[in-house]
C-alpha cells in the first residue's frame, strides 16, 4: 500500500508516495479494479488506456448489456480540489456539447471515494495511427472539418478543449469522435469567472500554443494552434516542433517559426493552400489565427479551388501558358490549362456539374459533398420529404441502404427523373442485383474508397445515363 511516507515499493523496489506513485504502483492499482463491478451497474472488463490524470476501462453496462468506457480519476489526483474540479468540468463539457462528433457522457459519480465518468464506447482507431503515411487531401479535410464543427460549438459556449492531439481524435470509419475533455477550460459568462487554475501549464507539448506554454490564460485561439500542429502532422507525418524534452519543445513553440513541410517527414510537397492554412494557425500571435468557422470556410474553398492561394497559383499558370502561346493560338482561343475528366471547366463553382445527394446522414453527406467539390462536382443534399426534384441536377447519388431500391424505383417512375443517372453509394454485394433491376445506373460498394465513387460518378456524367 502506498503511504505518504517514502517506502520501498513492493512492485519495483523504488521509493514512492501517494503524491508521487511509481508507474508500477499505478498499473497495479488500475489492474486491481478489473473484474469488479462499479456502483452495481458497470462490470469493469479491462484497462484500455492510461494518462497523467486518469485510467480508462472497457466495461459492460449490466442492465442493458452494452459496452461502455469508464474513466477514473487517479487516486493521487482525487485528493486535490483542483483535480476533482477538472474531472467534473470534463463531465460538464460533455453534457453541454451535444454533437455527433463528441463522445457522449452517460453517467458521472463517486464510488468509495473514486470519481468516475461513464462514456459511450467508441470502436475504431485514433488519428495518430494513420499518420505514418500521407493521407488523401479529401480525408484530411473531412477529418478536420468534423473537429472544427465541434470547436465552433464549444467556443460559442465558452469552452476550450486545451488538449487537442491526434490521440484524442478517434476515427470510426470516416466519422470523427473527439475524446478527452479532461483539460477543458470553461468560461462562466454569468459571473465572468474562468473555471481553471491560473498560471498552470496544461496540455501536450507538441500541440501547445505559445500562450499555453507560458501558463497564461488561454482561449479558443489555443485550440486553433493545436489544429495547425495537427494539420502540419497530417501533411508531413511529424508535428512542427520536435525535441528531446518537453521543455525543449515548448521553447520552440514560443520562439521558432515552423519549418517548411517539404523539409520534414514524407518529403511530399503538400498543396500550397493547406500549408498556408497550417502556418496561419501556427501564428505566435493568438489574434492572427483563424477561428474554427473561418478555417472551415477556407477548407471548403480549397476543395472547390476558390481559395486565395489556389487562385493565385492558377493565375500564374495561366499567365505562363499565355506567354508561351503563339498569336494564332490566342486568336482561336486555345485553352490555357488542360482539363481532365475530374477537373472543372471553370473556376466558377456555379459552372460545375450539379448532383443531388439523397438518403445520407449529415456527416456522410458532408464528406461526399467535400470529396465531389475537390474533383469539380457541385453537390447539394436533399432532406425534404418525397423524391428530390432539382431542375439543374445532372445525376444523383443515393445511399445504398435498405431503402435504396425503393428510392431508385420511385425516381425511375417519375417523368422528371426517369432518365437521370443514378449512382448507389455504400451498397452491399447482396443488394446490387436488386438495385440494378430497380434502375440504378451504377453501384459503388461500401468497400470502395471515395476516389472510386468519384470516378464512377464522372463516367455517368460523361455518358449522361
Amino acid at each position: 500500500m502506498i503511504t505518504n511516507a517514502p517506502e520501498s515499493c513492493p512492485a519495483c523496489g523504488a521509493e514512492c508516495t501517494i503524491d508521487e506513485p511509481c508507474p508500477s504502483c499505478q498499473q497495479r492499482a488500475a489492474s486491481e479494479r478489473v473484474g469488479t463491478t462499479l456502483a452495481g451497474r458497470y462490470h469493469l472488463e479491462s484497462v484500455i488506456g492510461r494518462g497523467g490524470f486518469g485510467v480508462v476501462y472497457r466495461a459492460k453496462q449490466l442492465a442493458l448489456g452494452s459496452t461502455v468506457a469508464v474513466k477514473f480519476l487517479l487516486a493521487e489526483w482525487a485528493r486535490l480540489p483542483e483535480s476533482r474540479a477538472r474531472f467534473q468540468r470534463e463531465a460538464s463539457a460533455l453534457v453541454r456539447l451535444q454533437h455527433p462528433a463528441i463522445v457522449t457522457a452517460l453517467d458521472f459519480g463517486e464510488d468509495a471515494g473514486d470519481m468516475y465518468l461513464v462514456m459511450e464506447w467508441v470502436p475504431g482507431q485514433h488519428l495518430g495511427h494513420l499518420l505514418r503515411e500521407p493521407l488523401p487531401h479529401t480525408r484530411i479535410v473531412s477529418i478536420l472539418d468534423q473537429v472544427l464543427q465541434v470547436l465552433e460549438l464549444a467556443h460559442a459556449q465558452g469552452i476550450v478543449h486545451r488538449d487537442l492531439k491526434p490521440e484524442n481524435i478517434m476515427l470510426v470509419g470516416d466519422r470523427v469522435k473527439l475524446l478527452d475533455f479532461g483539460l477543458v477550460l470553461i468560461s462562466d459568462h454569468s459571473s465572468g469567472k474562468r473555471l481553471t487554475a491560473s498560471n498552470a501549464v496544461n496540455g501536450t507539448c507538441y500541440y501547445m500554443a505559445p500562450e499555453q506554454c507560458r501558463g497564461r490564460d488561454v482561449g479558443p485561439p489555443a485550440d486553433m494552434y493545436a489544429i495547425g500542429c495537427i494539420l502540419f502532422e497530417m501533411l508531413s507525418g511529424e508535428p512542427p516542433f520536435m525535441g528531446n524534452t518537453p521543455v525543449d519543445i515548448m521553447m520552440q513553440q514560443l520562439v521558432l517559426e515552423p519549418p517548411r513541410i517539404a523539409e520534414r517527414g514524407f518529403q511530399v510537397a503538400p498543396p500550397p493552400a493547406l500549408e498556408a492554412l497550417a502556418r496561419a494557425c501556427l501564428s505566435k500571435q493568438a489574434a492572427a489565427r483563424p477561428t474554427a468557422s473561418e478555417m472551415r470556410a477556407e477548407l471548403q474553398a480549397f476543395l472547390g479551388g476558390t481559395d486565395a492561394t489556389t487562385r493565385a497559383a492558377n493565375d500564374t499558370a495561366a499567365r505562363v501558358a499565355a506567354a508561351a502561346m503563339s498569336r494564332n493560338d490566342r486568336a482561336i482561343g486555345a485553352p490555357l490549362v488542360a482539363v481532365t475528366e475530374a477537373a472543372p471547366l471553370s473556376q466558377n463553382p456555379a459552372d460545375h456539374p450539379h448532383v443531388v445527394v439523397w438518403g445520407f446522414d449529415t456527416l456522410d453527406a458532408d464528406r461526399i459533398r467535400s470529396m465531389l467539390a475537390l474533383i469539380g462536382i457541385r453537390a447539394t443534399t436533399w432532406t425534404q420529404p418525397g423524391i428530390p426534384i432539382v431542375a439543374d441536377a445532372r445525376a444523383m447519388v443515393i445511399r445504398g441502404d435498405d431503402k435504396a431500391a425503393a428510392r431508385t424505383g420511385a425516381l425511375r417512375a417519375s417523368p422528371d427523373t426517369a432518365k437521370l443517372p443514378l449512382l448507389i453509394a455504400g451498397a452491399t454485394p447482396d443488394r446490387t442485383p436488386a438495385l440494378i433491376r430497380a434502375g440504378a445506373s451504377d453501384v459503388a460498394l461500401a468497400s470502395v474508397g471515395d476516389d472510386v465513387l468519384g470516378q464512377k460518378l464522372w463516367r455517368l456524367l460523361r455518358r449522361k445515363r
